[in-house]
């Protein structure tokens, strides 16, 4: 069973946002088949969910995954349905640069904050609950013989987005 399963349109309410989350964004049966559904009905096993939608590919940009295998169901839909479950969206980001290259990024002060500015923008604007960093080609592409000079830049980037995101 999906965990997030498209209902058919009955009456939609088109004033309210998306990413409002609230029951006027649907219609009485849509409500119904909502909270009748697999992600409303074991939303008490399911607290966090951190979906592979993003992939860095620069300091500055950040590519959106999700619109590949979603085409006509909007991330802001999904986004407010596990929301309104109960549920925290923390989005999973991973790393698309080339071997060395985010290394190189996070140890320019100047890049590492683009980067920082990036993560925290994309958080804000979709109403995300944080960001999961799976930066494993970073980590094990560029070889381990590169992590003792690359620990204090991850360190440093760390410090900085964790400091942007709770501000």
């Amino acid at each position: 069973m999906p965990f997030v399963k498209k209902i058919p349109s009955i009456t939609r309410n088109e004033t309210a946002t998306a990413g409002i989350c609230d029951a006027t964004q649907y219609g009485p049966a849509e409500n119904e088949s909502l909270t009748a559904s697999y992600l409303f009905t074991n939303a008490d096993l399911i607290k966090e969910v951190n979906p592979f939608w993003f992939t860095l590919k620069s300091a500055t940009l950040i590519r959106n995954d999700y619109v590949t295998g979603n085409p006509s169901w909007p991330m802001a839909t999904t986004t407010c349905l596990m929301k309104r479950a109960g549920i925290s969206v923390v989005p999973t980001i991973t790393d698309g640069t080339a071997k060395l290259q985010l290394s190189g990024l996070l140890a320019n002060t100047k890049s590492r904050t683009q980067i920082v500015e990036s993560i925290a923008t994309l958080v804000s604007t979709n109403n995300f609950d944080g960001i999961d960093l799976d930066f494993e080609g970073f980590a094990f592409v560029d070889g381990n013989t590169t992590w003792a000079k690359t620990s204090p830049s991850w360190v440093a980037f760390i410090k900085e987005l964790s400091v942007k995101l709770h501000s």
